[in-house]
């Protein structure tokens, strides 16, 4: 019986799933290894999360003056038709 763990396992690296179950030992310098890989991933999710966040700042301060400009465009309309 597969286990929901066991699955998730599989999802996450299915080379790692496929060495645990044959029972495969993983050799030292390969364990530094993934460590490096495993702070590179990390660094590159952070950086990714801090580009999404500047983009999405960079999208509000676009919708904001897209409103403003619509609202100077609509009072200067008033103002010109109201004459």
């Amino acid at each position: 019986m597969i286990s929901a763990s066991e699955i998730s396992e599989h999802e996450y690296c299915e080379l790692a799933w496929y060495y645990k179950k044959k029972g495969v030992k993983i050799p030292e310098e390969r364990k530094a290894e993934k460590e490096q890989r495993f702070q590179k991933g990390k660094d590159m999710h952070c950086k990714i999360e801090a580009d999404i966040e500047f983009q999405n700042i960079k999208m509000g301060v676009g919708a904001l003056l897209i409103c403003l400009s619509l609202s100077l465009l609509g009072f200067l309309l008033f103002l010109l038709f109201s004459l």
